[in-house]
């Protein structure tokens, strides 16, 4: 109860309803000491192509997995950009309740209703963002301060596919757990990530080419940290997709114009001209439409989704 009370603390703080940062768990009331859980809980996204989606998440069934956004992660490395990762967690409550602050920064005697899931979390095994491999994970061991935990329905970005490592085993062959709440007599010991399970969720990892990743708008470039799929020969964001002919055609036009020089430079043919003379414009690109790689044709196509 007091890690959920410092929970809703902090989103109290958050919401502007407690005005005071050294607040503690006692000041958190709830109202007629009653908790309501809910069945499941609806996740809605947007796709990588700007449609709208939702996930459906029950504690009760195969789908009680989510994702949410981590910590940055600083590399120490002046060659390597921080990088956002992921969490994972397994749902085990849908919950609600009415919230209110008092004692010293509380705003009024009002109760707010606030979402929040229990929920289990995974570790991570090994190196994450390892080429041609599945990442993956392991529950943390009950007996740690922070295998438990309260998130806000907000905070998920969606439900995610975990697939058990059947070869490993489970880490119970008994069957039998050390909680039912946990539900931990069904765990396996290590579990891998589908990325792959549908287009949306690839694109997440193909860091700066999904929908809101404003978090991922930095591209490492260390080949370890680069996703399954990546080109280690070019660095992108998702504020700006660099294309040779744009710059050049940006730099042509920031010089200064020169009318005595008009008549002799060579007349330069804008996309937009007639078909007469598109083999005037084809000599202009010259050897720069040989050098554009098959990647910037492809970032360039996913420009235009966005």
């Amino acid at each position: 109860m007091v890690k959920l009370k410092e929970h809703l603390l902090l989103r109290c703080i958050e919401n502007g309803k407690f005005k005071h940062d050294d607040g503690n768990a006692c000041q958190v009331l709830l109202k007629r000491d009653h908790i309501y859980q809910h069945g499941i809980c609806r996740i809605n996204y947007t796709t990588y192509d700007v449609r709208r989606e939702q996930d459906v998440v029950n504690a009760s069934s195969s789908q009680c997995n989510v994702i949410v956004l981590g910590l940055e992660v600083n590399t120490n490395s002046p060659d390597t950009a921080p990088r956002t990762s992921y969490r994972y967690a397994r749902v085990l409550g849908t919950f609600h309740a009415n919230v209110m602050c008092v004692g010293q920064g509380m705003v009024d005697y009002s109760a707010t209703r606030m979402e929040f899931l229990w929920v289990r979390w995974y570790e991570p095994v090994g190196l994450h963002g390892v080429a041609q491999r599945l990442d993956r994970l392991r529950f943390s061991p009950l007996s740690d301060g922070d295998s438990f935990g309260f998130i806000a329905p907000d905070d998920v970005l969606r439900g995610c596919h975990i697939v058990p490592a059947f070869a490993q085993g489970r880490r119970h062959p008994s069957g039998k757990g050390l909680s039912l709440l946990a539900k931990d007599g069904t765990d396996w010991k290590e579990y891998f990530i589908n990325k792959f399970v549908d287009r949306d969720m690839f694109m997440r990892y193909y860091i700066g080419l999904g929908v809101g990743h404003t978090y991922h708008s930095t591209h490492s470039s260390n080949s370890k940290d680069r996703p399954f799929g990546s080109n280690t020969d070019s660095d992108f964001s998702l504020q700006e997709v660099s294309n040779p002919h744009q710059q050049d055609s940006h730099e042509d036009e920031e010089q200064p114009a020169n009318p005595a020089d008009e008549e002799n430079e060579p007349h330069t043919i804008s996309l937009d001209d007639s078909d007469s003379d598109s083999d005037a414009g084809a000599e202009e690109l010259g050897d720069d439409a040989d050098e554009c790689s098959d990647e910037d044709e492809f970032l360039a196509t996913c420009k235009m989704y966005y």
